[in-house]
């Protein structure tokens, strides 16, 4: 009794030291839960008046301390599909950019001063490249046609280079990182718990406002974000875990990031973003090798074989609980067989249907109209059973492979215009054509993305910044067992699965995705 009242004094002591810390860490949730239900609800964006007012209050704390506000950037990181500007601004802003815009200028306005908000940055060479390829989407733009929307997305991109900045300014050490790693978890768990919760309302037909039936997107615009999303995390348990391998530290230190790791897996696999399950095996390979490497280093390749184990267990067991619970209408098993080329559907075939009795696979969907059958949604079963139609499964060729040739042979074609200066990022979409929902495609590819929007200035500069870092992360990861080879592990690791992620899409314009950027300077920073 005494030892437990001990620990809850212990505990509230804690809070009370630190009582400043966990009133943002409340700030960063409610904040969190309000915009993403506002934005689901309707409700945003702000009016002009509104928007005006909390810009102005929000640049006043920003003034008295910046660091506030950072922190609660990096805690709107995943919000993006929540709009702030106002109808009459003609744009949409997220609400880590407008958090950016009036941090930038908080900095600024007390540079002038003399009141600096953080010390000189310190650059390293790297950090000219992002201004590079920056700049290759206005060279881009100054002659595509039409060139305004080439020029709006070059701003936009431009925009996110300063977040890669601010990331920069702001976090100077792994030390400091590892300040942000609440505001980055607590938004991870609303996120999360919010894609279960799509799932569930999808089961019972309640609005789970899914853009695709059956796939959580979470506060993402597509569920393919949602997993790169969450890819980050698997990375951030991975490598947390196996600082408690280096540390030696007690088994029940490792609850946290074993949650961690549980959580973003079971919501990756119910994603069913096939291109995220391929960048976690390729994660989970490299994991291995610096694991028994440094434990072989350390004379413990018990512990790090134990560790290994614990990982693969904690991820199967999520894999395994989505048919278990049937906490997913998608066949899990059957949708990581159509990465090799197969695709599994669902039609209704009317009562005097003529579909032959044995068939497994078809060769286009205007075969089905001949046996009096149609392909239909996962949300329209129950609508066709009530009204007596019979409910099969049959395979088909993954439309996703003619659609990717098709996407390449358009990438090439627009390139050779102009495969130097390339077309601009604002008539990629125009130029790739739109999928069945109406979106505008991607290059499927983010180098060849950067090729198109950028030029090959933008190409060779992102993929020098991109392959430096992967390098670098990859080298310090597997260099022995110390601590702070626990960032360069959990880089590399999200390096790899954005990496093998990218391949197949184009996951660029995303907060996270340039605040990763913004970390991978903490690589090349002196060792004391």
């Amino acid at each position: 009794m005494t030892d437990l009242q001990s620990s809850f004094s212990g505990a509230i002591g804690y809070v009370r030291r630190h009582r400043i810390k966990f009133a943002l860490q409340a700030a960063n949730i409610v904040f969190g839960v309000l915009a993403l239900s506002l934005a689901l609800s309707g409700v945003l964006p702000m009016s002009l008046v509104n928007f005006v007012f909390f810009s102005f209050l929000l640049l006043l704390v920003a003034l008295y301390r910046p660091v506030w506000i950072f922190l609660l950037l990096v805690g709107m990181l995943p919000y993006e599909i929540v709009n702030l500007a106002p109808a009459e601004v003609g744009f949409m802003l997220r609400p880590y950019q407008w958090l950016m815009i009036i941090l930038l200028g908080a900095v600024v306005i007390r540079w002038f001063v003399g009141r600096r908000a953080v010390p000189n940055l310190r650059f390293v060479w790297i950090d000219a490249l992002p201004a590079v390829f920056s700049m290759g989407a206005l060279i881009a733009a100054i002659g595509a046609h039409p060139s305004g929307p080439a020029f709006r997305l070059a701003l936009i991109l431009s925009s996110f280079v300063g977040l890669y900045f601010v990331v920069r300014l702001f976090i100077r050490s792994a030390k400091e990182a590892v300040h942000v790693v609440p505001f980055l978890s607590a938004s991870f768990a609303i996120v999360a718990l919010w894609s279960l919760m799509q799932n569930i309302l999808f089961a019972l037909g309640g609005a789970h406002f899914e853009v695709m039936a059956g796939r959580p997107n979470g506060s993402f615009s597509e569920p393919d974000w949602l997993g790169m999303y969450l890819l980050f995390f698997v990375a951030l348990a991975l490598a947390w875990l196996y600082r408690h391998l280096v540390l030696r530290q007690r088994p029940i230190l490792s609850i946290a990031p074993s949650l961690l790791l549980f959580l973003a897996s079971l919501v990756l696999f119910l994603s069913m973003t096939r291109s995220a399950w391929i960048g976690l095996a390729a994660m989970g390979a490299f994991f291995a090798l610096a694991v028994m490497t440094v434990s072989m280093k350390l004379g413990e390749p018990k512990r790090g074989a134990r560790l290994l184990g614990q990982s693969a267990g904690i991820i199967v067991i999520a894999l395994l609980l989505i048919p278990l619970l049937h906490l997913s209408r998608f066949d899990i098993f059957d949708r990581a067989a159509s990465t090799g080329g197969e695709q599994k559907i669902t039609i209704a075939c009317d009562g005097d249907s003529t579909l032959p009795v044995r068939l497994e696979k078809i060769e286009s969907l205007d075969q089905l109209s001949a046996w009096h059958c149609r392909h239909i949604m996962l949300e329209d079963i129950a609508m066709e059973q009530a009204a007596g139609r019979s409910i099969t499964t049959v395979y088909r060729d993954d439309p996703n492979v003619s659609i990717r040739k098709s996407i390449y042979e358009r990438i090439f074609a627009s390139g050779s215009e102009r495969p130097v200066q390339g077309i601009g990022w604002g008539n990629i979409g125009t130029r790739l054509g739109s999928d069945e929902r109406g979106a505008a495609l991607n290059a499927s590819n983010m180098f060849l993305e950067f090729w198109l929007g950028s030029g090959l200035i933008g190409l060779v500069a992102f993929s020098l910044l991109w392959f430096v870092l992967g390098f670098q992360s990859g080298r310090l990861a597997l260099s022995g067992g110390q601590e702070e080879v626990a960032f360069p592990l959990f880089f590399h690791l999200a390096w790899i699965g954005c990496t093998v992620f990218n391949l197949f899409n184009s996951g660029i314009l995303l907060g996270f995705f340039f605040f990763l950027l913004g970390l991978g300077g903490l690589l090349f920073q002196r060792r004391s």
